[in-house]
């Protein structure tokens, strides 16, 4: 498989605006996916482009949060439908999106290139209503932030962010639904910009993204995985090898998908699946990948990993298998949904 060289473009394409509206460019997600979509199954489109936005799975209904605005779309798998819920009090790309018994959390976000939304807002899907909670102590910079649940409480991760539009210092949060309440807990021994989150066996993982700089800045990718277990705090564990930032993700399993990746272990990236898992602290990489994808939206639903949105890349137009931006030229944002169906043995 060809490698590429486009971390910079990754990083400047996924901090574009934060617009839902639709690009000049026609929608070719038809068009260029159906050349390379061994093990992958089509899903009715997105109702509209969603940049930056965030999904979650409450009672088998997919619900898309965000992406730069108010907008809330749950879709149901079995009747292949989309249909619009109340939209967030708040335009916002979200941090998060999280189902804490059967309800969404949705703990602050950004919108366009300055504004930061420390509001946190709690979804209803049996209502159909958002309700306001306690704010996040911090606002989190763009692109940053992580949150996942453990024993009904939420976990929230990110970078501060600066008056100057620079990342701060890291910082980590437990919120308490029941008393409506923050603590603010002891964060790991290095901040990391982007990369991937999730909760397996009462832990919570951060791995992947960049590595932060004194001055707020990014540079290469982090080759270690840090583990949160609460009552014991951070443990920090070799990979051997970096993720990219950028990634839709999800858990099934007990393991972390991560489809639509860049793969940064040497210098360059493939277009592929990794699979992080936890009992073997190891990175699996599984078979060929849709078109490459910045910035998609990720989320599970009954052991399938939904794959919505995003920016995607063109074809290689020497014919090659892969999808990157060193051949096919400039992402083009795509309302496309994807499910994937893992083959491998899952716990």
């Amino acid at each position: 498989m060809r490698r590429f060289l486009c971390s910079a473009l990754l990083v400047t394409a996924a901090c574009a605006g934060d617009s839902s509206t639709a690009p000049t460019e026609p929608d070719h997600a038809s068009a260029t996916a159906t050349t390379a979509v061994t093990g992958w199954t089509f899903e009715t489109s997105l109702p509209q482009y969603r940049p930056n936005a965030k999904a979650v799975t409450v009672s088998g209904i997919v619900y898309v949060i965000g992406g730069g605005s108010r907008t809330v779309n749950a879709y149901n798998p079995t009747t292949k439908t989309w249909a619009t819920k109340a939209p967030v009090p708040d335009a916002l790309s979200p941090n998060g999106a999280t189902n804490i018994n059967g309800k969404i959390y949705v703990a602050g976000g950004f919108y366009g290139s300055s504004t930061y939304r420390q509001s946190v807002y709690v979804y209803t899907p049996s209502t159909n209503t958002w309700v306001r909670r306690a704010q996040l102590p911090v606002a989190l910079a763009r692109f940053t932030g992580h949150q996942g649940a453990i024993i009904g409480q939420l976990y929230v991760y990110g970078l501060t962010a600066r008056t100057d539009g620079t990342n701060g210092p890291q910082k980590f949060f437990r919120y308490n639904p029941a008393t409506n309440t923050w603590a603010t807990l002891p964060v790991p021994s290095y901040s990391r910009w982007g990369g991937v989150d999730g909760v397996v066996n009462g832990k919570f993982y951060l791995l992947g993204g960049r590595l932060v700089t004194s001055t707020g800045g990014v540079r290469g990718t982090p080759a270690d995985v840090f583990i949160y277990t609460p009552g014991s705090g951070w443990l920090k564990k070799s990979l051997g090898t970096g993720w990219e930032s950028d990634l839709a993700y999800g858990t099934i399993g007990g393991r972390i998908f991560a489809p639509a990746m860049a793969y940064a272990g040497d210098g360059g990236s493939d277009n592929m699946i990794g699979v992080y898992d936890p009992a073997s602290n190891t990175i699996v990489r599984l078979n060929f990948m849709p078109p490459m994808r910045l910035a998609p939206i990720g989320t599970t639903v009954s052991g399938r990993f939904f794959l919505m949105g995003g920016r995607e890349y063109p074809p290689d137009p020497f014919g090659g298998d892969d999808y990157n931006c060193g051949y096919g030229g400039e992402p083009f944002l795509t309302t496309s949904v994807l499910t994937y169906t893992p083959t491998l043995a899952l716990r």
